[in-house]
């Protein structure tokens, strides 16, 4: 943020820059682009810039805080006044496009940040914040959990905070895993499951466990000879 200027100023503005200029009778604040210069009448004053405009590239993304309102064609919404609207204390995720400048009341969140790349055979635990349809038009609701797995990569986005990653399990020949449901849910297989059931997964290989499962522990299979053998008993008493 700069200092105000004096009412004449004269501002040089290089290309892909921008600044924000306030006219002193209405109070409206208007954003002007470069390669530009630009010469304030006696009612304007310098209040921003010139800054840089914003640059995000395509492994990247970032947080506007109190993003523009747009039409349906895309162009900014200006009130009877003249200014720009903004939705106040909302975010909008923005992804790899053009330079693009900060409308006045824009902030950007932090820094631009790097997508997150998921590898194979591991996971994004994810827990939606608010009810929303993703772009699959599949409904969630607020609390509920899901995975994103790899290898893909991930776009944020306001409706979702993300748990934490996640790694497959590796089966091996003669071992099993023993899973716990944490809710009524539906396992991989396919197999309805209810809360604080127990099963074992034997098929060797890589696992992920679901949203809704818990690894409880690896088991390992017993070796039984023609002298070797279990003798089981009620209640689980050998």
């Amino acid at each position: 943020m700069v200092k105000d200027k004096s009412v004449d100023a004269v501002v040089r503005i290089a290309p892909y820059e921008y600044i924000h200029i306030t006219n002193l009778n209405t109070h409206v604040t208007r954003l002007v682009l470069g390669p530009v210069t630009y010469v304030c009448l006696k009612d304007e004053r310098l209040v921003f810039g010139p800054s840089q405009m914003v640059t995000v590239t395509r492994m990247t993304y970032c947080i506007i805080k109190n993003p523009v309102m747009r039409d349906g064609s895309g162009a900014p919404i200006i009130d009877k006044s003249g200014q720009v609207k903004i939705n106040l204390g909302d975010e909008e995720y923005r992804f790899h496009q053009d330079p693009f400048a900060l409308y006045p009341g824009e902030q950007l969140i932090d820094t631009i940040k790097d997508l997150p790349v998921v590898a194979a055979n591991c996971t994004l635990r994810l827990r939606a914040v608010e009810e929303f349809l993703d772009a699959e038009s599949v409904r969630h609701v607020a609390g509920e959990e899901w995975l994103f797995e790899g290898p893909a990569t991930y776009y944020p986005r306001k409706e979702v905070t993300v748990v934490g990653p996640e790694e497959a399990q590796i089966i091996e020949i003669n071992s099993a895993l023993c899973l716990k449901a944490t809710r009524d849910c539906i396992d991989r297989n396919g197999n309805p499951r209810v809360f604080g059931e127990k099963w074992l997964v034997r098929t060797p290989g890589v696992y992920l466990v679901g949203a809704y499962e818990v690894l409880v522990e690896t088991r390992k299979a017993y070796i039984l000879t023609e002298t070797v053998c279990f003798v089981f008993a009620q209640f689980g008493r050998q």
